[in-house]
């Protein structure tokens, strides 16, 4: 972590972690101490869809976000992660198609 926080401070606005298990609840309980106090707090986890729509909507917008995020999600194609991650360039949003 500190690595990371030396190295890309500020990259990250929000990391969100939906239905986290318990071991992921407890790996963040122990290693919290250890987190600086300004990325520890833009650390979200979230359990249920009220807590999913209280924090995920002013994150994402409905056409972004997959109904398992938001009730209302309108991305429903298949996430393809080695499309994403070889073939998304990083600006680019995830269903728009290169041309």
């Amino acid at each position: 972590v500190p690595l990371l926080q030396m190295n890309y401070p500020e990259r990250v606005d929000h990391i969100v972690i939906v239905e986290p298990s318990l071991w992921m609840r407890a790996l963040f309980q122990l290693m919290g101490p250890f987190i600086d106090p300004h990325t520890k707090e833009k650390i979200v986890m979230v359990n249920g869809e009220e807590q999913r729509v209280d924090k995920l909507r002013p994150l994402i917008s409905k056409d972004q976000a997959m109904p398992f995020m938001l009730p209302d999600g309108e991305l429903t194609s298949e996430v393809n992660v080695d499309r994403y991650l070889e073939e998304v360039p990083f600006f680019s949003l995830y269903d728009r198609r290169q041309k």
